[in-house]
């Protein structure tokens, strides 16, 4: 609701500005469709974008824009970042490990991907898991420790807390490939940077992440909360480099064509220009 003054001034006639409202996830939940405010907000709001084509349609649902005002503008990083030497990740080099990224919350479902760790770990006895996130209230990350003990891998996963970006890049560009459980994601930031750093993506098919791998090509997709068909595919991308190799090389022109700051930028400014 802080745009709440700029568009009481601009329907008063004092500000004669634009108002371009941005969504990326969490935000569009928070909306009362209903509430007076946010009717008053949506009638002076000039253009709308979502960060997927998803999350559009999450907005769209509200019923409070008109559709034809609202674009999708991709989130953009700084691919370069993701590209350079490795330095001090906090993982010792050499040591083959899958990795996730995410906050220590249910919705990211790591005790899905240590379900299916434990279902390979046999199969590659020198492979690691590594997470890295913040911990929240530390109740979900607790657990998780718990279960990774319970199913006999706890020698082998490491949990990393509230690691910096810089430590996240190095260990995109050390890692096997990148594993995300996630239950739902408005984008899936995360996935865009694997494909900077050329790391072989596994991720859940929700949200935005179909946007970004848009094709087997690009990675691989399995159904939210099902620790069998992540094993399968944790299987297929550590016991099949090269090809993983290569859809991980596609993945990063996909991301550096469509995903980077530049291309970010440019859809900002389309927006706010056409608007």
């Amino acid at each position: 609701l802080n745009a709440y003054p700029l568009a009481l001034l601009k329907r008063l006639g004092v500000w004669r500005g634009r108002i371009v409202l941005s969504f990326h996830g969490s935000d569009v939940r928070e909306i009362d469709a209903a509430s007076p405010a946010w009717r008053f907000i949506a009638r002076q709001t000039d253009a709308v974008t979502a960060c997927s084509a998803a999350l559009a349609g999450r907005v769209e649902a509200l019923g409070l824009f008109d559709p034809e005002r609202i674009q999708v503008v991709y989130n953009g990083i700084d691919c370069a970042h993701f590209q350079a030497t490795p330095g001090d990740s906090g993982v010792a080099s050499g040591a083959p490990f899958i990795l996730n990224i995410g906050t220590y919350v249910p919705g990211k479902a790591q005790n899905v991907l240590l379900e299916a760790f434990a279902q390979i770990a046999g199969r590659f006895p020198d492979l690691q898991l590594v997470f890295a996130g913040g911990t929240n209230n530390g109740k979900w990350l607790a657990s998780q420790r718990q279960l990774a003990a319970e199913r006999g891998v706890g020698g082998r996963v490491r949990f990393l807390e509230n690691i910096s970006q810089r430590q996240v890049a190095d260990l995109m560009r050390q890692a096997t490939c990148l594993a995300h459980a996630s239950l739902d994601e408005a984008f899936g930031l995360v996935v865009i940077e694997a494909g900077a750093s050329a790391l072989p993506v596994i991720a859940t098919r929700v949200g935005g992440i179909p946007e970004i791998i848009a094709s087997p090509e690009h990675g691989v997709l399995v159904d939210a909360g099902d620790a069998a068909a992540m094993a399968a595919a944790l299987a297929a991308v550590v016991g099949e480099p090269v090809e993983a190799r290569r859809r991980a090389d596609r993945l990063q022109e996909r991301v550096g064509k469509y995903f980077s700051v530049d291309a970010m930028a440019r859809g900002y400014l389309d927006v706010c220009v056409e608007s």
